[in-house]
């Protein structure tokens, strides 16, 4: 090593140029081989610490021993620089290809050089080297077209080195978030990284929309809020297990990534994606970008699952679960009293007439806490106007051979007692009952008005909109989605036509005219209406419009979907609506991302419903899909998953799914991909419905 470059080495070219190092391209004067050589910038030269970090780097690539890796060959000092050699690589540096979506790969060759990618840091890994760095400039490809690595064993933060100005794309926008932050990599920064370069090899861009009139670092942190882009959006062909893998490695919390090159290699083999986490997690650096609430870390991969097109069937059935007011409910927490068993009687000893006390019973939305129907942050629902016939707690009392006259008395108190209160309660559960909601609700405005109105309502028809069917998706990986957003389903939504708005008060007076309402509240939306109670209407108005039903409530509830008559619109054909027919939604809420021009919430509805249509619409058409009423769709609620039909979601269940957000609710219950789910036997003043029939 006491040669001198002068003396051993032709200096041809400068091949790169940073802030603190140069590299030039030489050829050796006794092989006449090319090689390379990077040094300091004779301005810091004198620097100790860059001097060791160039150090500390060679003598990691001198252990490094790979086809496609550069080999490190030589160091040495001179004039109090140092010097370290490398081999020269013929080719170009992928970024020459990629740089901003000059050119694409098809997956076959991308698959092919993540291979060799995935071996050669493989081999790094084995000896506890990780490069943390991976970017298009570090990254050759050499005359036989196959990429080869270099830029192991550089300071982790030796990003900031690079020229922010720079054309191209900047180091920074390939690093981990916790290389960002600060922190040492690992094997699943590397994932990380080489999962950006695999998502820019086959899309020709980065898998996030950032704004590149924006500095490298504010770039940086905006990736952080953005979710991966499906490149289906992009009009890209990529395989869906391909995307899939890339997305689980882009996940910003390294747990959920691949957790070494292994790992990643045999899923790439073996063309899936390991077992399913909850969702990515998009968190931003906390001492480098502005603090952005991360949604729930997940347990799935990120995967879009891929389910064929469905031809809509006859009929879709559901299994029957029975309402609240029944003895039989399985919600309960005391079971029914025909299953309390009754006390043993003792050996020789025979019973007197039991003595029957029955409990009081609160209302449904007072039983015990298990069986609440709930919404996330939701206030509890009304209580149901019907309620279950008390339960009866039988005493069972030994029988002596001689009782004591006082006993006898006591007995006979708890007798009249006894009977005091069962006739208490059935003048309370019977002859007193409170009417059903849909029959006799009042709002506090009518109590100060009275202008309740009984007057028969005409039938006519409902303003409807006509919502042209296509290939979508439903689900979210925004970062403020919820786990159950996740993973998105792909799906064929057939034509339908929907309602404008939700369904009125006076629109449900055309079905029951007992229904009383205030002339105010006469455009509001129906609320308090349970699920089974939505179906009945719809079987009811398309007998009264000369339609056919599509609900056959025998031996359960089924669904015809090929009927011309009214019904509950799917999860999926809500959705699809709400996104105004869009693969990916174009705002937050439905028509806007501004959620006061669209919808009612709790911060601008005065905590009350108001009339139907006040706001502006979606695209097309379609008024208060976010706010004012939830809405009750068909399907039961379950986390997405191509096991169950994802037109007409899974066939049994505990809860119904309700969407859009309502007056009483923050904006976020009011997103296009949010989901809340409530028993099916709910009344709500804050829940209503809006209906759908079939398409053409």
């Amino acid at each position: 090593m006491s040669n001198s470059p002068s003396s051993l080495y032709t200096i041809l070219s400068t091949l790169h140029r940073s802030s603190v190092h140069i590299v030039y391209l030489v050829k050796s004067r006794q092989t006449k081989e090319l090689l390379v050589i990077k040094t300091i910038d004779p301005r810091w030269q004198a620097d100790p610490l860059l001097k060791q970090r160039l150090r500390d780097e060679a003598e990691v690539n001198f252990k490094l021993k790979h086809p496609r890796i550069r080999k490190a060959v030589n160091m040495f000092e001179e004039d109090a620089n140092l010097y370290v050699v490398y081999e020269y690589i013929e080719g170009k540096l992928l970024s020459e290809y990629l740089d901003w979506g000059k050119l694409s790969f098809s997956a076959q060759q991308v698959i092919k050089w993540l291979d060799m990618i995935v071996d050669a840091l493989a081999h790094a890994h084995s000896q506890g080297i990780y490069h943390g760095l991976l970017n298009p400039d570090n990254i050759i490809v050499d005359e036989e077209g196959e990429p080869c690595l270099y830029g192991f064993g550089k300071a982790h933060q030796s990003w900031m080195d690079e020229d922010p100005h720079q054309n191209g794309m900047h180091p920074i926008l390939f690093l981990a978030p916790e290389v960002y932050r600060g922190g040492k990599p690992d094997a699943r920064s590397d994932v990380y990284s080489l999962a950006t370069l695999g998502y820019l090899m086959l899309c020709g861009r980065l898998p996030w929309t950032i704004n590149k009139d924006l500095g490298v670092k504010k770039q940086k942190e905006s990736s952080f809020e953005k979710p991966v882009i499906n490149p289906e959006f992009l009009g890209i062909n990529v395989p869906e297990w391909l995307f899939g893998i890339i997305n689980r490695c882009l996940s910003l919390n390294p747990k959920d990534r691949y957790s070494c090159m292994e790992e990643l290699r045999q899923a790439i083999l073996l063309q899936e994606v390991r077992p399913p986490f909850e969702r990515p997690q998009r968190e931003i650096p906390p001492q480098e970008a502005p603090a952005v609430e991360a949604p729930p870390l997940v347990e799935e991969p990120l995967k879009i699952e891929v389910v064929p097109e469905v031809e809509t069937p006859p009929v879709v059935e559901i299994s029957k679960v029975e309402e609240p007011v029944k003895i039989e409910e399985p919600a309960a927490e005391e079971p029914p009293v025909a299953e309390i068993p009754k006390v043993e009687e003792p050996a020789k000893i025979a019973p007197p007439p039991r003595v029957e006390v029955p409990e009081p019973q609160k209302p449904e939305a007072d039983i015990p806490k298990p069986d609440i129907p709930k919404l996330e942050n939701v206030p509890p629902p009304k209580p149901s106007a019907i309620t279950p016939p008390p339960k009866k707690v039988v005493y069972t009392v030994p029988k002596s051979e001689g009782i004591d006259p006082q006993i006898k008395r006591w007995g006979t108190i708890m007798a009249v007692a006894t009977l005091l209160i069962v006739v208490f309660a059935v003048l309370k559960y019977t002859v007193f009952k409170e009417k059903p909601a849909f029959d006799a609700k009042v709002s506090s405005q009518q109590e100060d008005d009275d202008d309740l109105t009984l007057d028969p309502v005409p039938n006519r028809a409902i303003k409807m909109v006509y919502v042209k069917g296509d290939s979508t998706y439903i689900g979210s990986m925004a970062p403020e989605a919820a786990s159950d957003e996740f993973p998105p389903l792909k799906l064929k939504v057939p034509s339908f036509w929907m309602s404008s708005y939700e369904i009125t008060n006076e629109e449900w007076a055309m079905v029951y005219p007992q229904h009383f309402y205030s002339l105010s509240e006469k455009h509001q939306p129906v609320t308090n209406v349970s699920f089974l109670e939505v179906l009945e209407y719809c079987n009811e108005k398309s007998y009264l419009d000369k339609l056919e039903p599509c609900y056959d409530f025998f031996n359960g509830y089924t669904c015809d979907f090929n009927a011309s008559g009214y019904r509950l619109p799917t999860e999926a054909e809500w959705e699809y609506a709400a996104k105004e027919g869009q693969k990916e939604p174009p705002y937050t809420y439905s028509g806007s991302d501004d959620p006061s021009q669209i919808g009612w919430y709790l911060q601008n509805s005065d905590s009350e419903l108001h009339p139907v249509g006040r706001k502006k619409p979606n695209a097309l058409g379609l008024y208060d899909m976010s706010g004012n009423a939830y809405e009750w769709v068909w399907n039961w609620y379950a986390p997405y998953t191509s096991a169950a039909n994802p037109l007409y979601g899974p066939s049994t269940g505990s809860d119904r799914v309700i969407r859009g957000g309502s007056f009483s609710h923050e904006p976020n219950e009011m997103r296009v991909t949010k989901r809340s789910h409530v028993k099916q036997f709910t009344k709500s003043p804050y829940l209503g419905f809006r209906v759908v029939k079939k398409g053409k």
